[in-house]
Order: C-alpha cells, then sequence, then structure tokens
C-alpha cells in the first residue's frame, strides 16, 4: 500500500513539473513573439517622429531627442538584422535608417536613399543600388557580391573590410570613400579617379584598373595580382609592400612612385614612365621593363634575376647591390649609373634552382651604352677578363635628365657584353 502511493506521488510531481516546463516555454515564446515586431510600412507621416540631422548626424525629434522610428521602412527606422528579401524599395527614403546586418541580398534598392545610414555586415549580393544615394553610409564588412551600383553615389561612405566581388565600379562615386583593407575580386575601375579614395591595404586582385588615376594615393600593403593596369598614373603614389605578381603596368605612369620591398615577379613595366621611382630592395624576378624610362631610378638592392629591361633608360640610376642574375639589358643606356657591388654571376657560369627548373645566366649587357661615369660592379681588369670593349669612351659631361632626355653630348654606342650570348 505504501509502495503503490509513494509511485502515485511521483507522478504527480512529475506532471506538475511538465506543466510548469510547458507554461514557461509558452511565455518565452509569448515574449520573444512580443519584442520581434513587424515591418511596417509608412502610412502616414505622423508615423515618422525621428529625422537625420546631418549636422548632428543623429536621428532627433523636434525637441532634439535622439531615438529611432522602430520597425518602420522609412528613415530612421530601427531593421537591425532584419530580413528585407520579399521587399522592393525602389525609390525608398531610408536615411539613417539602422540596416546592421540585414539581408538584403537581391532586394531592388534602385533610386533609394540611404544617407548615413547603418549597412554594417550587410548583405547586398545581387541587389540593386543603381542611382541609389549612400552618401555617408556604413558598409563596413557589407557583402556586396554582383551588386549593381551603376551612378550609385558612394561618397564618403566606410567600406573598411567589405567585400566587392563581380562588380562594375565605372560609374560610381566614390570620392572620399574609405575602402582600406576591402577585398575587391573582378572589379572594373578602368579610368576611375581614385585619388581622394583610401585604398590602404586594400586587395584589388585579378580586377581592372587601366588609365585610373592613382596620383598620390597611399597604397601600402595592397593586393593587385594579376590585376590590368596598362596606363595607370601613379605618379607619387606610396606602394611599400604591395604585392603586383603578374600584374601589368604597361605604359604606366610612375615617376616618384615608392615601391619600397613591393612584390613585383613576373610584373609588366613594358614602356612605362618610371623616373626617379624607388623599386629599392623589390622583388623584379622575371618582371619585364623593357623600352622603359628608369631615369634616376633606385634599384638598390632590388632582385632583378631574370629581368628583362632591353631598350631602357638608365641614366643616373642606383642598382648598387641590385641582383642582376640572367637580366637582359641589352642597348639598355646605363651612363651615369651605379652599379657597385651588383652580383652579376661568373662568365660561363650558371646558378640552377632544380626544384623549380629555372636556370639564371650571368647579366646579359650586350650593345648597352655607358660612359665613364658608370660605376661598373668590377674593376678594369675584370672587365678586360669580361671582354668588354669601348672602356675609353669619351666622359659626358651633361647631367642626366629625370625626363629621360638624351645629354647634349651623346657618346658612340658600345658593344657591352658579360657572360655569353
Amino acid at each position: 500500500m505504501w509502495r503503490r502511493l509513494s509511485c502515485q506521488r511521483g507522478r504527480s510531481q512529475r506532471v506538475i513539473l511538465l506543466i510548469t516546463f510547458l507554461g514557461c516555454t509558452a511565455s518565452l515564446l509569448a515574449e520573444n513573439a512580443e519584442t520581434v515586431q513587424p515591418i511596417l510600412p509608412v502610412t502616414s507621416t505622423d508615423q515618422v517622429r525621428y529625422r537625420h540631422d546631418a549636422t548632428a548626424n543623429e536621428c532627433l525629434d523636434e525637441a532634439g531627442q535622439k531615438g529611432t522610428n522602430g520597425r518602420l521602412l522609412a528613415p530612421c527606422g530601427n531593421l537591425t538584422g532584419a530580413n528585407l528579401k520579399a521587399f522592393d524599395l525602389r525609390g525608398k527614403d531610408l536615411t539613417g535608417a539602422r540596416l546592421r546586418g540585414a539581408d538584403l541580398a537581391g532586394v531592388r534598392l534602385d533610386g533609394a536613399v540611404l544617407k548615413a545610414a547603418d549597412l554594417t555586415e550587410t548583405n547586398l549580393a545581387d541587389a540593386n543600388l543603381s542611382g541609389a544615394d549612400l552618401n555617408g553610409a556604413a558598409l563596413a564588412r557589407a557583402k556586396l557580391l554582383s551588386t549593381v551600383l551603376d551612378k550609385t553615389d558612394l561618397s564618403g561612405a566606410d567600406l573598411t573590410g567589405a567585400a566587392l566581388h563581380h562588380l562594375d565600379l565605372r560609374t560610381t562615386k566614390l570620392t572620399l570613400a574609405d575602402l582600406s583593407k576591402a577585398k575587391l575580386f573582378k572589379v572594373d575601375l578602368s579610368g576611375v579617379d581614385l585619388r581622394q579614395v583610401k585604398l590602404r591595404g586594400t586587395d584589388i586582385a585579378w580586377s581592372k584598373l587601366n588609365r585610373a588615376n592613382l596620383n598620390g594615393v597611399d597604397l601600402r600593403g595592397g593586393w593587385f595580382d594579376q590585376s590590368e593596369l596598362t596606363g595607370v598614373s601613379l605618379v607619387d603614389a606610396n606602394l611599400e609592400h604591395a604585392k603586383f605578381v603578374q600584374a601589368d603596368l604597361s605604359d604606366a605612369l610612375l615617376a616618384g612612385a615608392r615601391f619600397y620591398k613591393a612584390e613585383l615577379s613576373q610584373a609588366k613595366f613594358c614602356r612605362a614612365h618610371m623616373e626617379a621611382t624607388n623599386f629599392s630592395e623589390a622583388n623584379l624576378v622575371d618582371s619585364d621593363l623593357s623600352n622603359g624610362n628608369l631615369a634616376l631610378a633606385n634599384l638598390s638592392g632590388a632582385n632583378l634575376m631574370n629581368a628583362k629591361v632591353r631598350g631602357s633608360l638608365l641614366q643616373g640610376a642606383d642598382l648598387s647591390g641590385a641582383t642582376l642574375y640572367g637580366a637582359d639589358f641589352q642597348k639598355a643606356d646605363l651612363r651615369s649609373a651605379n652599379l657597385r657591388d651588383c652580383v652579376v654571376g661568373d662568365i660561363g657560369h650558371t646558378l640552377a634552382f632544380r626544384a623549380v627548373d629555372i636556370s639564371f645566366r650571368a647579366v646579359n649587357l650586350a650593345g648597352a651604352m655607358f660612359d665613364s661615369n658608370t660605376q661598373l660592379p668590377f674593376d678594369v681588369e675584370e672587365a678586360a677578363t669580361r671582354k668588354m670593349v669601348g672602356l675609353s669612351a669619351v666622359k659626358s659631361t651633361a647631367k642626366p635628365s629625370v625626363k629621360g632626355n638624351p645629354p647634349r653630348k651623346t657618346i658612340k654606342a658600345v658593344p657591352i657584353q658579360i657572360g655569353p650570348n
């Protein structure tokens, strides 16, 4: 009898606990249903209490109090984390709205006003933002993948760390935008003026920047691997530690640019203007600088193994301490250049890297021009051993020009060769 009563009491307690648990769960669900309010359209101007104040950069009411308009599709609306994929937001005024972490993938936003809106970490993949106004908007770490940005205004927008893939940005307004450390992949910036855009540490790989204007821009630590930059203007730009592996900078304007310790292997600089450009300690292995203007350029300590410098102008250039194994300087103008302490290789010897099947022969200077101001990496006796001719060439009194103009008193071109043909 006692055992039966004990069992009944235990079952009663379990039933009470189950009812209590279900009650708590229902209460929590009800609370969550109350907190997640539906997104509402604007049906009356009375709903919009707060407006964005451009001077204070805040959402304020008439009394100057800060706040939001809740879950309204309106200026200063609070739509944080909202899923808006089912909405058509063409031409909507969402100035100052909070859209942080919202899902706007594939949404029509063409002509929308999103000035000063918070779109941090927002998903805008495949969205249409053509003609939209995002002046001063926050788009840090946002995803803009295949997004339409035709004539979109991103002036002053914060795009730090954002992902911008497969985009045509040729008509996008980017004045004063911050793209520092952003990831740009296969974007088209051809002909765009980027002088007032922050691009430090930005990755712009596999992209088009042909004829873009980047004069004086800070591009330190940026990535431009396999990008097209033909005719790009980078005058006085800072490209220290930047990477341009297999990039094409043919016909580029690079006078005064700083490529200190930059990674430039297999890059093309054909016919580029590189007057007084700083390539010190840069990696230029297998690069092509043929027919370029390198007058007064700084190539000290640079690695030019297997590089092509055929027919280039190097008057007054500093190549001291550079590695020139396998470099081709045929018909290059080396008058007044400094080649002291260069690594040029021994005659008839080849430096082989069997693991990667690459051979670096001694530097080839056949047909290059020099004068008595040229500082060679060896003494006269070794020059004679290398069968160099014309060592008593007439000294040129004219100084090399930054513009690369030949001196008035020229000397006869003399054949110089180091190593085998």
